[in-house]
């Protein structure tokens, strides 16, 4: 089972939806149906006029192979993109990666007399690896709150090749921005949350499983537009 969560540009909270049930080999058309009933909804929802611009950015903490990317755009363009002119944005977003980002002059943050987050680039940093991929830092010395916690790691951000929208120093600072947005705390979450929400969900729905008579139907009805999650 798939979750997707949907926000507008400036962070507000659209809507969650879940994908059926299926087997593995079967995700990728799960995954069109998911989208395309999604976008459907938002389109009517909005309001969209035959002229609009409509830019449309998705992150996922795995890849997409190029030819199911390449089909999903195709498929959206066709079914919600008729009359507007469709942007599209593929962007993976995770922390595994084979790269560090160090700040040698950053000589740390004084808490309580002692000195964290030493070599720490400040939040907000951001490396180009390649024209498609950047390093950003979300922890930066002052988010550090242990003394003798390693250094955090970065995110990677990874733009697909398909992408029609490929400014890269706009979606660098909106994956930043959506960092900042997380109604469970205070401080700035490690993911973006449109990534952690999904993940919230997820962890929720799997311990949902063992209650009698639960069904994920009611998170595409009665609670779709809530953050039941947080």
């Amino acid at each position: 089972m798939g979750v997707t969560t949907v926000f507008r540009g400036d962070g507000n909270y659209l809507l969650g939806s879940l994908s059926r049930e299926c087997a593995f080999e079967q995700y990728p058309q799960a995954l069109h149906e998911s989208v395309l009933a999604v976008l459907t909804e938002i389109k009517e929802r909005n309001g969209w006029r035959p002229g609009d611009t409509v830019r449309i950015v998705c992150h996922t903490s795995e890849p997409m192979r190029d030819r199911e990317l390449g089909r999903l755009m195709a498929e959206c363009v066709a079914a919600i993109g008729g009359e507007q002119n469709v942007e599209f944005a593929f962007m993976t977003v995770g922390d595994r990666q084979p790269f560090a980002m160090l700040d040698t002059g950053q000589r740390g943050k004084e808490v309580l007399g002692q000195l964290r987050g030493i070599y720490a680039p400040e939040r907000g940093t951001i490396v180009q690896i390649t024209p498609n991929q950047r390093l950003l830092a979300i922890t930066g010395p002052s988010l550090i709150q242990r003394r003798g916690a390693p250094l955090p790691r970065q995110l990677h951000l990874r733009l697909h090749s398909a992408s029609t929208f490929r400014d890269m120093e706009y979606l660098s600072e909106q994956v930043l921005k959506f960092t900042s947005l997380s109604w469970r705390s205070t401080r700035p979450a490690r993911r973006p949350v449109t990534i952690y929400y999904s993940e919230l969900m997820a962890d929720l729905l799997a311990r949902l499983r063992a209650v009698p008579d639960w069904s994920p139907a009611l998170l595409n009805t009665r609670l779709k537009y809530s953050r039941w999650f947080l």
